[in-house]
This record gives C-alpha cells, structure tokens and sequence, in this order.
C-alpha cells in the first residue's frame, strides 16, 4: 500500500520536472530586408542636447496634459483591461502543462425497505461518505504543451507592446490635439483681427463715399469683404469648438469646450541630429509587437507538428467510503489506483495535417506582415525626415512672404488714402496678407505635427538609452525622463 507520504512526493516530483516556459527567441534575424546603419535624409547638422523628446517643445503645459490624459482617458483603461485578460489567458494554457488534482468529497443518507414473511415491511437507514483525490497529467513528452506555453507567452509579449504603444500614442496626441486647438485659437484671433480691420476700413470707405471721394462700387467691394470675414470668423470659431472639445474627451473630460488654450505655438529650438541610427526602430512597440506575433505562430506550428506524436498522460485516485464521517481518514480505508494512458493518432479525418497547413500558413502570414511593417517603418521615417526638412524652408520662406505681404497692405491702403490706387488693389493686397498669416499659423502647427510623428515612428527620442546627443552636453536621456509624463511613459506606468 502506498503512504501519504509517498502520494506528497510522487506529485512534488511531478511538479518539479514540469519546466517553467521562457519566452521564445527574438524572431527579427528572419527578416532579408537590406536596411541602412543610419537614416539618409540629411538633416540639421546643429548640436543637439537630448533631454526627452517631450522637452523639446518647451511647454510645461504639456506634460500636465499628457499625465491627465495617461491616467483618464478610457481608451487606454481599455488597453490595459485587454492586457490584464491576455495576462489570464497566458496562465490558462501554461496551466495544462501541470498536474491536475482535484478533491471530491459526498455524504448521503438512504433508506432501503424490506418486504418480510407474512407481508410485513421493515426497513433500514444507512450513511455513506465518500473521500476522493483525483491526479492527471499529461506528460509533455515532446514539449507540445511548452510550445503553446511559448506561443500564449508571446501574444502576451504582443499586448505588452500594443500597450505601451497605446500610451506613447496616447500621449503624442495628446500634444497633436493641443497644437491643433491653439492653431484655431490664433486663427480665431487672426480672423478677429482682420474682422476689425476690415470694418474700420469699410467705415473710412463709407464716409469717403458720402463725401463724395469713392465711389459705389467701393462700398460694396469693402461691405463685401467685411461679410466674408465675418463668415470666416464664424468656421473659425467652429473649428476651435470641436479642436477644444476632442481635446477634453481625450482627457477624460466632459467635452464642455471649457478649456484654457493658450495664445502661441511652441518654437521647435531643437533640430534633428544628423545620421540618426537605423537600430532605433527596434523599440518602436508596433514593430516588436509583430515580431512577438510571428515568435506565436513559430511556437504553434511547431506545437501543430506534434500532434502527430504519441500522447503520454498518467491519472490517479485515492480515497475512502465509511458509512461513519470519522472514519474517512482512516488509513486502513485508504484505496487508490494509478494508471498510464498512451494514445497514438492514426486517423482524424485529416483534421491535424490540415492544422498543420493552418499553421505554417499563419507562419508566413506573420512573417510577411512583419516584413512589411518594418519596410513601411523605415519609409514612414524617412519621409518624415525630408518633411521635416522641406517643413523648415517652406516656414522660413514664408516667413518673409508674411512681411511682405504685410509692406503691401500698408502700402495699398496709404495710396488708396491719396487717391492713388483703388479698393481692388488694396483688398487684393490685404487678401494675401490675411491668407500668409494664415498659412504661416497653418505651417507652425504642421512642424509640430510632424516632429511628433518622427518621435512615434522612432518610438520615442532621437537616441538610444543611455546616450547623449552631443559631445559635452551635461543634459542626457535619463535627465529628460523626470518629468513626471515621462516616468509614466517609461517608468512607473505599468498596468499589472
């Protein structure tokens, strides 16, 4: 008869020979993709100080929103509940890789009824309990199991990065949405101003008509003009309603257009350094994330494989019945059986070699789908990078558009006043000087917009961790990363 003590061991030793699943190897060697040691667009050659890709705008506003919209908005809550469940299923398949013990216990009382000599009827109560544990396993022979352990592990990896690119996109648009309500700020009060020139204009030209100096076609070209802007004033103000509001839902916030915008874009001081290193787009959580994806499928193809193998499982029981509750512990009552089952598939109506084919095909679906992210990475970062660049002249030249345009109006209008020139040239003129305003608001906000989307193809600053921008900067990566945005973002932001 076997003892407890022996039962205890047998299990522990079980357990013991079960190993514990490791994540399957990094899968990015597969790739036959040519790429360059550094990025080739040309950039800035100026000295670059890395503090933190959300200090190069200058802006302590920003990082107040940022952590506002890390810890509110319900999208990313969203992530981290799909992250929690992938954590569970992760333990769901590891689990079969274990012994499975279970414990029943029953008690019941019966009564039996007994038809004795001359019709008479007796009958007899009895109680009966019963004490079970119950042992399978399924010996993981060929590491079938650790396969699908693997393979859950990776796709847990997979949200791991979908998460944390939920929060670096979170965050970034954030900024997007905050530079898009303070362009329609200035835009708004771009349009008021020009309302007002156009209607001290318009009574000028008026007073002129009624004394005789212009004439009709005057007044109802400046009437005209002060109609068009105040209509423009209107789609403006429109547009700062619904900037402002998406802001607040992103927030977390009622969309009550409430919010405080300020009056001014943040001037990007800080060029991209030269040469920026191809290897920064190993971090980018999108591309980690697919190549976690084609470590799955590797894992479960090679799980598909060994299906075809023998299955090897051992079960177990032990227990006792009394009809006296006390007398369930009672070794001498102990009963137990163990028992090897093996099972060799032999036909299945061809259903495991066609999970084979279903998983060698989800094997080059995954390993195509990586490829091609990271081919459209590298295209998204370079053609951010000339953006950047032709972004930079174009704002440089128009620039000097707006000064000019502005010399004009100042000039159309004085001639106009001396009764050199007329009102068509003089609203042509503060057209364009409206529009070049306009453009150059239009073209600020679009830097911005594009350095945060170079920050999120790289997945994040301009170097990797640990190196500085620069020889002599007293200003590294680590020292960027306290504010209190970042230290969600890369630090103490974790979910689990």
């Amino acid at each position: 008869m076997i003892s407890r003590i022996q039962l205890i061991s047998t299990v522990l030793f079980l357990l013991g020979i079960v190993g514990c699943a490791v994540s399957p190897d990094n899968q990015a060697g597969l790739l036959d993709i040519a790429s360059p040691e550094n990025f080739s667009a040309d950039t800035e050659m100026s000295p670059f100080r890395n503090r933190g890709w959300l200090l190069d705008f200058n802006d302590p506003t920003l990082d107040q929103l940022v952590v506002e919209a890390l810890e509110h908005n319900y999208n990313l809550q969203a992530a981290a509940a799909r992250l929690k469940a992938a954590m569970a299923e992760t333990g769901i398949v590891s689990s079969f890789q274990f012994p499975q013990l279970n414990v029943d216990a029953s008690t019941g009382r019966s009564k039996q009824v007994f038809e004795l000599p001359g019709g008479k009827i007796d009958t007899s109560h009895q109680n009966r309990s019963n004490l079970g544990i119950g042992v399978f396993w399924e010996v993981d022979l060929w590491g079938r199991l650790k396969n699908r352990t693997q393979a859950a592990l990776a796709d847990f990896e997979a949200e791991e990065e979908f998460y944390r690119a939920a929060r670096l996109s979170l965050a970034a648009n954030t900024l997007k949405l905050w530079f898009h309500a303070v362009e329609s700020e200035l835009q708004v009060e771009l349009a008021q101003d020009s309302l007002n020139t156009f209607e001290s204009n318009q009574e000028i030209v008026e007073n002129g008509y009624r004394r005789g100096i212009t004439s009709p076609l005057d007044v109802h070209l400046t009437r005209a003009n002060v109609e068009a802007a105040r209509s423009a004033l209107n789609r403006r103000r429109r547009i700062r309603s619904a900037a402002a509001r998406s802001l607040e839902v992103l927030l977390g916030r009622y969309p009550s257009n409430e919010i405080a915008i300020a009056d001014e874009l943040p001037a990007l001081n800080q060029p991209v350094p030269v040469g920026l290193p191809s290897k920064l787009l190993s971090r980018r959580p999108e591309l980690a994330a697919s190549e976690r994806y084609l470590a799955a499928a590797l894992e479960r193809g090679k799980a598909s494989r060994k299906d075809l193998l023998p299955n090897i499982s051992l079960t177990g029981r032990g227990g006792s019945s009394s009809s006296d509750l006390q007398d369930l512990l009672d070794a001498e009552r102990i009963a137990w059986n163990i028992a090897g089952n093996l099972a060799q598939p032999v036909f299945q109506g061809g259903r495991l070699l066609s999970q084979i084919r279903f998983s060698d095909a989800q094997v080059d679906r995954a390993f195509f789908s990586y490829s091609q992210s990271v081919l459209l990475a590298f295209q998204e970062v370079e053609t951010l990078l000339t953006d950047a660049i032709f972004l930079r002249k174009e704002e440089k030249a128009l620039r000097l558009a707006v000064d000019e345009s502005i010399n004009a109006e100042s000039l159309a209008w004085e001639q106009y006043q001396r009764g050199l020139g007329n009102v068509i040239t003089v609203l042509e003129s503060q057209r364009r000087s409206f529009n070049s305003k306009s453009s150059l608001i239009q073209l600020t906000n679009a830097r911005l917009q594009t350095r945060l989307d170079l920050y999120l193809a790289l997945g994040g600053e301009f170097f990797p961790s640990g190196q500085s921008g620069s020889e002599g900067t007293d200003e590294v990566e680590g020292k960027g990363k306290e504010t209190e945005a970042l230290k969600i973002l890369y630090g103490s932001g974790e979910v689990l």
